[in-house]
């Protein structure tokens, strides 16, 4: 899949909340074993700026700290 103005704009965000403001909230925190970052740099690579986008808000409504580790890959077929 071709990588876009938008689709880069978006991960650009993504890389600067991994490379500067995650790492203010400490390492081991998160409940998923891939990272909400990690799964909406893989979901707007594999769906583009607007699927990509959703998935990746409706992943991070999801995280809370309370739930146990799971595994939770982006899905090759949505919406």
């Amino acid at each position: 899949r071709e990588v876009i103005f938008p689709d880069t704009f978006l991960l650009n965000i993504v890389d600067i909340y991994t490379s500067y403001i995650s790492p203010m909230f400490g390492k081991g925190k998160c409940g998923y074993y891939i990272s909400c970052s990690n799964y909406a740099r893989e979901s707007i690579k594999r769906y583009g700026f607007l699927r990509g986008f959703f998935m990746s808000v409706d992943r991070v409504m999801r995280c809370h700290q309370f739930q146990k580790e799971t595994r939770d890959d982006p899905p090759y077929a949505w919406w």
